[in-house]
């Protein structure tokens, strides 16, 4: 099996990933109707308190790796509100699911292997999100010298139009 490139780029052009992170996982809403057509959408950043590791760049685009446990919070809404991912696997055989918890809300996604867009509708009501990953990336896919325990990729998005 090869390795993974963890953001290691010694030969590669550095990629700016300042502020990345904040769009990688948006929520998406829709505009007041006044304001906007009716297929506006507002990107609102969850707060993410803790799960992801520093940002890193595979030369193309930035990205940050997710532990088995990640936690964010919402601001309030009035209106139900979509969690827009842009993951990544590393697992053939949808074995990996991400779940997704916002208050008694859940939903869970199985994950096909390489980058895949994940949107979650989530209640207008969630002021919390919770993700956990079921599998963590095995050893022998990193590099020999990255011993942390990776589940996902979270890389950067669009916003997805609210239906």
């Amino acid at each position: 099996m090869r390795p993974l490139n963890n953001g290691d780029q010694r030969d590669a052009a550095p990629v700016d990933c300042s502020g990345a992170f904040t769009q990688a996982a948006r929520i998406a809403l829709p505009q007041e109707p006044s304001t906007a057509g009716i297929d506006s959408v507002l990107s609102v950043s969850p707060e993410w308190t803790q799960g992801f590791f520093d940002d890193e760049s595979d030369g193309e685009r930035c990205f940050r790796w997710m532990g088995e446990r990640a936690e964010g919070s919402l601001p309030p809404s009035a209106r139900t509100r979509y969690l827009e991912l842009h993951v990544f696997s590393v697992f053939k055989d949808r074995s990996q699911v991400l779940e997704v918890r916002t208050g008694p809300h859940r939903h869970a996604v199985e994950l096909p292997l390489g980058s895949a867009p994940v949107s979650i509708c989530l209640p207008a009501d969630g002021l919390a999100v919770a993700l956990r990953c079921t599998k963590t990336v095995p050893v022998d896919f990193l590099d020999g010298s990255d011993r942390r325990f990776l589940t996902v990729r979270i890389s950067v998005v669009g916003t997805q139009r609210s239906p």
